[in-house]
């Protein structure tokens, strides 16, 4: 005879969300089928975060360390031989260095990214803004919860003007990640195009 799982949305949550547990690793812990938790969480309307793929910040233990493949001797040897003509002088980034900083980046601003944001900025305001802007990227459409699936996240909001402190509704507009990054290149541009769209 089966007997009945009850779940406690708390809980669920907190193993699901907080903890990070997949719905294999929640199964064994109620002596489970793993389709039963997804049932509660569909159930409790959690289906927004269900995990596709791997999942994120979580190491894989079968390649770490010695055992990653590019520590294998034989795999080193072929990494040499299918490069052999980019050692040195002939490699094309020889001589850069990983990233470049200050002044001599071609995106320097004067240093303006380390000031902080307003204490305006909170989560009430950027809900309200997303809510305004009907939950939508307002310059490619993605909806959030299409983001939430792809990125984990919320959709951003951004500073039209690119000032921090200025909090006020007409200066913020929400953006997906895609197009929040293409927003702070350009940036006479993208205040242009946003202050003639809203």
């Amino acid at each position: 005879m089966s007997h009945k799982i009850i779940i406690q949305k708390n809980k669920l949550m907190k193993l699901y969300i907080l903890d990070n547990l997949s719905s294999e690793e929640i199964s064994k812990i109620y002596k489970c089928s793993k389709s039963t938790i997804l049932n509660w969480i569909r159930r409790f309307d959690l289906g927004k975060f269900i995990k596709r793929g791997f999942k994120r910040g979580r190491e894989n233990l079968k390649i770490r360390g010695d055992n990653h493949p590019t520590k294998r001797p034989e795999v080193q040897q072929k990494m040499r031989d299918n490069h052999w003509d980019c050692r040195g002088n002939k490699n094309p980034n020889f001589g850069q260095g990983y990233k470049i900083e200050g002044n001599k980046n071609p995106n320097w601003l004067g240093g303006i990214s380390n000031n902080g944001y307003n204490w305006k900025f909170n989560d009430i305001l950027k809900s309200k803004i997303r809510k305004r802007d009907n939950y939508a990227c307002q310059n490619c459409g993605m909806t959030e919860e299409q983001h939430i699936e792809e990125y984990y996240e919320k959709l951003h909001i951004h500073h039209i003007d690119y000032n921090k402190d200025n909090c006020k509704k007409s200066n913020l507009i929400a953006l997906c990640l895609k197009c929040n990054i293409k927003a702070n290149y350009n940036r006479k541009y993208w205040m242009k195009y946003f202050k003639k769209g809203i």
